[in-house]
């Protein structure tokens, strides 16, 4: 399988190199559950198109003048417009992104855990000094996001769905990503441990030709 050591991702499907024809940074392709035929979403932008988005732009010099560490200047060449692409977290922002304060305790106090504003793991509340707006930070995978993320106990959903909408229909689907299943009825949340201590993904079963018990794992089948 494959692992990105920046962003902690495992895929079991080859990721394809931008410089080959790949898809450019964020950006996912699926199947249609209604049409079949084959779409693409931006998992940062949340954008669906049904025409392939063209391969990563060269990288330009970063723009003198107070970019954050990691973020890097372009200009989108069909449209002119200058965005900001993040070479470590692979998030693009038409809107330039402000320098992190420098003073810790400007930062608004972590959250001590989902059940106190029903954040993730890893996810911690700050504030923004320049804008004084609120965003979210993943610890672990160094993310930031203007938008709350949904807090896996809240009704969220379990490890590695994704929640999409149908470019044909508009309905929501769901997509796995580690399995490729899709599904327009929302999975159910994590479900709670069994008893015994098996392992996350892993279901006991008995074997009802001759009543044995056996383990199975959902995701790696």
């Amino acid at each position: 399988f494959y692992y990105n050591k920046v962003t902690k991702e495992t895929s079991w499907d080859k990721p394809k190199g931008a410089d080959l024809g790949g898809l450019p940074p964020n950006w996912e392709e699926h199947k249609d559950p209604s049409s079949g035929k084959t779409f693409y979403y931006n998992k940062v932008t949340k954008e669906t198109s049904w025409d392939k988005p063209k391969g990563a732009l060269p990288a330009a010099p970063a723009a003198p003048g107070g970019l954050p560490p990691d973020w890097e200047e372009h200009k989108d060449p069909s449209t002119g417009k200058t965005f900001y692409y993040n070479k470590v977290t692979k998030e693009t922002s038409w809107d330039k992104p402000a320098p992190k304060p420098a003073l810790a305790p400007a930062l608004k106090p972590a959250l001590p855990g989902s059940s106190l504003g029903g954040l993730p793991p890893n996810w911690e509340e700050h504030k923004d000094p320049s804008s004084g707006k609120t965003f979210y930070y993943n610890k672990v995978t160094k993310e930031t996001s203007w938008d709350k993320p949904k807090g896996a106990d809240l009704g969220g959903l379990p490890p590695n769905w994704e929640e999409h909408k149908d470019p044909s229909s508009g309905k929501t689907f769901y997509y796995n990503k580690v399995t490729k299943e899709t599904s327009w009825d929302k999975p159910k949340g994590a479900a709670p441990p069994l008893p015994g201590g098996l392992p996350p993904d892993w279901e006991e079963h008995k074997d009802p030709s001759t009543g044995k018990t056996f383990y199975y794992n959902k995701v790696t089948k």
